[in-house]
């Protein structure tokens, strides 16, 4: 067995340049950051992420692509999206004066510069005094609030040597920051972002409403310093990720669903992956189906519904592109549901205790109902496409569709809820252009819902 093979988990690395490219960059980042995961599980080959190089790939995989149990990385990924210049200026100013890293140091310069009163989002911390403690604490609670009040707690609660660990998530706008920049694709939205991954995906000529579900509205950026992670979970609902990754690195492992992913949450859900890793930690991370290392720069996919974990490696290369330097981890997420069958299952079967992990379900009935409302709207948008839609897209959509509506029977429900709104508004405002659209929206669905039906037909 040859030393590259033994370092690496006892086999052959697969030679793609891809990944011969992706080993030698986390050995040096890694290397930095002293492994706070075993090296042998980041660099095993049958965990390593698969990768896309062109925006056009990345688009296809985005809307059409089966990834789940799978971690996708677009290297480069923002300056070739044209994303790379999203992120919000006072976050840009914070991680370009390279003086702040950790997130404790960011809630301070924001302080300074007057936005966290406009800001929301959580803010959590790993009390270090045990150092046996893997659960989170939060200022002013785990729910999203004004980071000025956030602050304001923290400075209170956190012990001196545990704010390296400061973890801030979901960070938006307290209220509406505005229009997207693509018309017609919202008339507001709370994401900080000056341009959220879905406008700029429509901007390079997706059709973003052939989709079965896109939040581009509120979903938030997270930022911390190196060492600090995000807890075990699954996501609340049963969609997935793409990630932006603007400064650091992200360390990701994923589990595979739904029977791994339900046996590790039952012994570690809530618990920090972050150095040292207790036993029991490192021998869980034996088990995740995939771990990746997203670089800066980098665009990534993964599926919600797979258990994840996340450590941040606060290095970034340096400008001679040899040496590392320490830096903040800054990143963006926008929850989404793409056309391929295995993701429109998964949607359907959000709350639902085979397949969902209990514990990490919304609060209430009334998130889950104003979900199943979203994703029928999203449903609808998507029917009226299917008409101007290829004829292989066509397919592909009205399968998700299906399969949607198939398993989950109150999405149906609120659909016909909409169309009767939609038929009595087109009633009442026949003679107005509006009215026209409406009708013409109407009739479209209508088209598509023949077609899902006798799509149906071949399933029975």
């Amino acid at each position: 067995m040859s030393n590259e093979a033994a370092r690496d988990g006892g086999c052959q690395v697969p030679k793609t340049l891809a990944q011969e490219a992706y080993i030698q960059h986390v050995s040096k980042v890694m290397d930095a950051a002293g492994w706070p995961w075993p090296r042998e599980l980041v660099l095993n080959p049958t965990k390593l992420p698969h990768f896309v190089d062109s925006v056009d790939e990345f688009l296809k995989v985005l809307q059409f692509g089966d990834h789940m149990d799978k971690i996708i990385v677009f290297p480069d990924g923002l300056r070739k999206l044209g994303q790379d210049a999203a992120l919000h200026p006072a976050l840009r100013k914070v991680v370009r004066d390279g003086v702040a890293l950790t997130g404790y140091d960011v809630l301070d310069e924001l302080s300074s510069q007057g936005v966290l009163n406009e800001w929301k989002g959580a803010v959590a911390y790993l009390d270090t005094r045990d150092p046996s403690n893997r659960k989170e604490s939060h200022a002013q609670g785990n729910r999203n609030g004004r980071l000025s009040d956030k602050f304001d707690d923290l400075k209170k609660k956190c012990p001196q040597d545990a704010r390296t660990s400061v973890y801030l998530s979901e960070i938006r706008s307290h209220a509406y920051s505005g229009a997207a920049i693509v018309p017609g694709l919202h008339s507001n939205r709370k994401s900080t972002l000056q341009c959220t991954m879905r406008e700029r995906a429509s901007e390079l000529g997706m059709n973003v409403q052939n989709m079965l579900y896109w939040d581009d509205f509120s979903e938030g950026v997270f930022i911390s310093g190196g060492g600090a992670g995000f807890d075990l979970h699954q996501d609340c609902i049963q969609t997935s990720n793409v990630g932006s990754v603007f400064s650091g690195h992200k360390l990701l492992a994923i589990w595979s669903y739904p029977a791994d992913t339900r046996a590790v949450l039952s012994d570690h859900y809530g618990t920090n992956l972050v150095p040292p890793l207790l036993e029991s930690q490192a021998k869980a991370l034996t088990g995740a189906c995939a771990i990746a290392l997203a670089p800066p720069g980098s665009v990534y996919i993964f599926s919600g519904c797979n258990a994840h974990a996340v450590c941040n490696i606060g290095f970034d290369l340096a400008s001679d592109g040899g040496s590392v330097k320490p830096s903040l981890c800054v990143s963006s997420y926008e929850a989404f549901a793409n056309l391929h069958e295995t993701h429109a299952l998964a949607l359907a079967r959000t709350h639902d205790e085979q397949f969902h992990y209990k514990k990490t379900w919304m609060k209430g009935r009334a998130d889950l109902r104003e979900f199943h409302e979203d994703v029928a709207q999203f449903l609808r948008n998507c029917m009226g496409q299917v008409s101007v839609s290829q004829e292989g897209e066509q397919q592909r959509a009205l399968r998700a569709i299906d399969t949607v509506l198939r398993n989950c029977p109150r999405i149906e429900a609120y659909i016909q809820k909409l169309e009767r709104k939609e038929r009595s508004s087109g009633k009442r405002s026949s003679s107005n252009s509006t009215g026209s659209t409406s009708a013409s929206t109407t009739s479209s669905t209508r088209a598509a819902g023949k077609k899902r039906k006798r799509l149906q037909s071949q399933h029975t």
